[in-house]
């Protein structure tokens, strides 16, 4: 999920404001991370394009794949008497209910008046459960996905501008994460199928978002990596996605008790390659989906 900005159709011009002092320059280097945002939003939209632009293109792309991914699963779950359910959504009301269920040991006291409902979790790719046909209220999570796409230093470099700043999407996934602790929490089941498809740019290993994410998401544990070049063909993609399926671990430590998300980057360098090169299509986004339903499959059986 790339970053929800505001854009899309322009608003009618305000009348001109009096002329404000001018602001001290910034040092060189200095621009922060939101004012860099700013600045990429508005320029973005006076070529007619958004950030929400990419995002949705990516999160359609994601959900192509889910629908696929849906079938697949319903083919090896329906013989052993479980339904695929997709939910877009889970309250942080459910997820404590769901972590006390399975640890009484965590004890929650909130404040009289405390709406928890109103706060949830809300993946890209939703919540796929395993339902049990004679109990429906038997649902067992079986997968989580988001889409985090990133990067426009790209378009930057097309345009003799130049290059900024990475942004930080990628590190707001780590709330999405820690609530996905609390739905993976049942002893009988400990997996944690969660999976992060990222693209882009920013995601390029020259840039530092990749240890921002060992050292955020993943206790060091390096993400899955496709760097794409201008030789890469599609054959070597394939190949990549092949060798991350032999290497996807959903599984929970006993000893460490860390849950790690499977994070699965395709990304390109900025001035190597065009904007968009390294989007995920919906072929890869299943194989690796389908791959951890194999996965999880198997603690059914």
């Amino acid at each position: 999920m790339d970053d929800k900005c505001n854009g899309g159709s322009a608003a009618a011009p305000a009348a001109p404001a009096a002329p404000a002092a001018p602001a001290a320059p910034a040092a060189a280097g200095q621009q922060s991370q939101s004012s860099g945002l700013s600045i990429r939003q508005k320029q973005r939209a006076s070529t007619g394009k958004t950030l929400i632009d990419d995002s949705s293109k990516s999160e359609k792309t994601l959900n192509a794949a889910i629908e696929q991914v849906i079938a697949y699963a319903n083919s090896r779950f329906n013989p052993i008497g479980y339904s695929i359910v997709r939910e877009q959504s889970i309250t942080l009301r459910e997820c404590k209910q769901i972590q006390q269920q399975n640890d009484p040991d965590f004890a929650y006291d909130s404040e009289v008046g405390d709406d928890e409902s109103r706060y949830s979790m809300k993946p890209d790719g939703g919540i796929l459960y395993a339902v049990q046909d004679s109990n429906p209220q038997r649902r067992i999570p079986i997968l989580v996905t988001e889409d985090k796409r990133q990067g426009s230093n790209d378009e930057r470099k097309a345009k003799n501008e130049k290059k900024q700043s990475c942004g930080n999407a990628i590190e707001r996934g780590c709330k999405n994460i820690r609530a996905a602790e609390m739905l993976f929490s049942d002893p009988d089941y400990p997996i944690f199928p969660y999976v992060m498809f990222a693209s882009g740019c920013d995601f390029h290993p020259t840039e530092s978002i990749s240890k921002r994410i060992d050292m955020g998401m993943t206790y060091g544990i390096p993400p899955h990596l496709i760097a794409l070049t201008p030789e890469t063909t599609a054959a070597d993609i394939t190949a990549r996605v092949g060798h991350i399926l032999s290497k996807i671990n959903i599984k929970i430590s006993p000893r460490r008790g860390k849950c790690i998300p499977t994070i699965v980057i395709k990304t390109h360098k900025y001035d190597e390659m065009e904007h968009g090169s390294s989007a995920w299509s919906v072929d890869e986004i299943s194989r690796i989906c389908c791959n951890v339903i194999d996965k999880v499959f198997a603690y059914f059986t």
